[in-house]
């Protein structure tokens, strides 16, 4: 296996733990009262602060640097499965706090 190969396994199951947790917590009705609302909230903050490191990364790696359109790729994916990680994180932390 080639290390993109598995970097780009890394990224997939990180997205797919992230979106899993998400799905898992807005499924069981958890969303719904007070609580939940308050631990989705925190999760769409960070997530938003992912998003917007990830665009300042891409710009950059696009204006700047020269990079292949696979590599461009690479990183919008990363940074997909960056804030999903980051949502599905949040409620696993946050929930065990409140």
């Amino acid at each position: 296996m080639t290390v993109m190969t598995v970097m780009m396994v890394i990224v997939f199951l990180g997205y797919m733990i992230g979106s899993f947790a998400y799905v898992k917590f807005v499924l069981s009705g958890e969303g719904k009262d007070e609580r939940g609302q308050y631990i989705l909230s925190k999760a769409f903050t960070n997530s938003f602060i992912m998003l917007s490191a990830g665009y300042v990364v891409y710009l950059c790696s696009k204006l700047y640097l020269d990079v292949s359109s696979q590599t461009l790729d690479f990183i919008v994916m990363s940074w997909m499965s960056a804030i999903f990680f980051t949502i599905g994180l949040t409620i696993f932390v946050v929930k065990k706090r409140v």
